[in-house]
């Protein structure tokens, strides 16, 4: 299915963290409120960010489980290539490749359910399985610095209604964004409501995916 971005993907504050700096498209990521528009045209995914409360969450959750719920990511860099095609006749096409490196920093509090020496072996396992590209843990309290790169590709139907975009892979998942087109550029998100709602109707943007049109 498609994924919007992250720690493979997995993944303070609700800041954004960009996969790359500059102008353009890629500088937008993670700024736009979701808009709707014509998705219909052939997209290159130029920029992928999230926001360090999502990437910690999905830390917690899908590295450490319960053992050190409270793990956290620091240094992260995205990247991300590929192609997303969204055809007239309701029909996608999606190739991506996204790469994530960053470092896991388990405290102290972790340290008697989860060593430094446990967390070494178990990175190196997820290499040796091919899940993790390159990565070691070390230090007190121990960090783990992680290399991990995705590739993907897929096909399916899309449909369209207000601000939500729904894909249904021909593999057989289903996965909804919001979404915004602002002339050239693409942005497909997953938001949750502002905490401080200040201006009604406004969100967070935990995930975005960047796309220019060709």
């Amino acid at each position: 299915m498609l994924r919007i971005v992250g720690l493979g993907i997995m993944a303070l504050s609700a800041s954004i963290l960009p996969a790359c700096g500059g102008s353009g498209p890629a500088a937008s990521c993670g700024k736009v409120q979701p808009c709707g528009g014509n998705v219909v045209g052939d997209w290159n995914l130029v920029a992928t960010c999230e926001t360090t409360a999502a990437i910690n969450a999905g830390l917690a959750n899908e590295l450490m489980g319960t053992v050190c719920p409270t793990v956290t990511a620091s240094n992260v860099s995205m990247s991300i290539s590929g192609s997303l095609m969204f055809n007239a006749d309701s029909t996608y096409s999606l190739s991506q490749q996204v790469g994530v490196a960053f470092d896991a920093n388990i405290p102290a509090s972790c340290s008697a359910a989860l060593s430094c020496a446990m967390a070494e072996a178990n990175l190196q396992a997820a290499i040796a399985a091919g899940d993790v590209i390159s990565g070691s843990c070390a230090g007190t309290p121990c960090v783990c610095h992680e290399v991990l790169a995705t590739t993907e590709a897929e096909a399916g139907t899309y449909a369209t209604a207000g601000n939500a975009l729904t894909l249904t892979s021909t593999a057989g998942p289903v996965s909804s964004v919001d979404y915004c087109i602002q002339g050239s550029t693409a942005h497909l998100m997953s938001v949750s409501m502002a905490m401080n709602m200040g201006t009604m109707g406004q969100f967070v943007i935990n995930t975005d995916l960047v796309g220019q049109k060709q």
